[in-house]
């Protein structure tokens, strides 16, 4: 990928290191960081609620069968591959794991096989591959010895492969869908302009042009909109987003304050000690992106 392209997530808004991953949403094609986006995006009312009904009954069965499919595993083979696959007792255990391992392997196996051949499309190679690659090796071997009366059966191998990296995805990305939405949270703390007094006169502007140096007026109940140093006024501040302390912290000429925090009764004459981009709040969502 060229440095000049950059890719964020549909879904989280995340900026994507590599290749997107593209899935068709209401019949255009986009860009996701990870299979576990999508799957969030099917379920977080991007889609309409049949079709997250459906998501979630398909990923119910799944995970359903393929315990099933565990449990009889290790009932029957107790951990023992020397069984005689001649048993009628055996083959016809080795024919029901077939049949309720095929729809793990229908419903949430076949995302992955699809997702690995557009990712080869597009000359990449995703973690989608490989699990593609182990689960419907030890579901074809498995098949082949199940029909053929040789060999050692791995359902139980192929169906939590599957069902478990699903479920990982899917904690990932919600985990990812929080982080998105605590950063669309922590744009909403700054106001969109400040008061700036310069030779006496105070001027409204908006907040990214305020520059290091400036002199930025803050009035009681307002939110800070620069990291400065008070020059003029005292009074009470609540920093919960940056201390987690709930209660206001008193402020006098020449304490530091931060953009996003809020002026309890005091009015202050803060000089700019970060311009816009450079302020720590916008320095906590860089490193929540990351």
């Amino acid at each position: 990928m060229r440095m000049s392209e950059i890719h964020k997530c549909y879904q989280c808004g995340i900026s994507i290191s590599g290749n997107p991953i593209v899935f068709n949403v209401k019949g255009v094609d986009r860009e996701f960081c990870c299979t576990g986006c999508y799957l969030v995006n099917k379920i977080s009312g991007n889609e309409t609620s049949q079709s997250v009904q459906k998501f979630f009954i398909k990923f119910g069965i799944s995970f359903f069968l393929a315990g099933y499919v565990m449990m009889l595993s290790f009932t029957i083979y107790g951990g023992d591959a020397s069984k005689d696959y001649h048993d009628p007792i055996v083959k016809l255990t080795n024919y029901f794991l077939l049949l309720l391992s095929t729809p793990v392997m229908a419903l949430i196996g076949f995302d992955y096989l699809v997702n690995s051949i557009k990712a080869l499309l597009r000359k990449s190679i995703t973690t989608d591959l490989l699990i593609a690659i182990g689960a419907f090796s030890a579901y074809g071997i498995s098949v082949y010895s199940t029909l053929m009366g040789v060999g050692t059966p791995y359902y139980e191998t192929a169906t939590m492969i599957v069902a478990l990296s699903a479920f990982g995805k899917f904690i990932e990305a919600f985990g990812r869908y929080r982080a998105a939405k605590s950063i669309g949270e922590t744009k909403d703390l700054l106001p969109s302009y400040a008061t700036v007094v310069e030779n006496g006169t105070e001027k409204t502007i908006r907040i990214d042009e305020v520059k290091i140096g400036d002199i930025v007026k803050v009035k009681p109940d307002e939110i800070i909109p620069v990291d400065g140093i008070i020059v003029e006024g005292e009074g009470f501040v609540k920093e919960s987003f940056f201390t987690g302390e709930q209660k206001p912290v008193a402020k006098f000429e020449g304490d530091s304050v931060y953009a996003g925090s809020v002026s309890i009764d005091g009015s202050f004459l803060i000089k700019a000690i970060n311009d816009f981009n450079s302020n720590t709040i916008n320095k906590i969502i860089e490193n929540i992106e990351l």
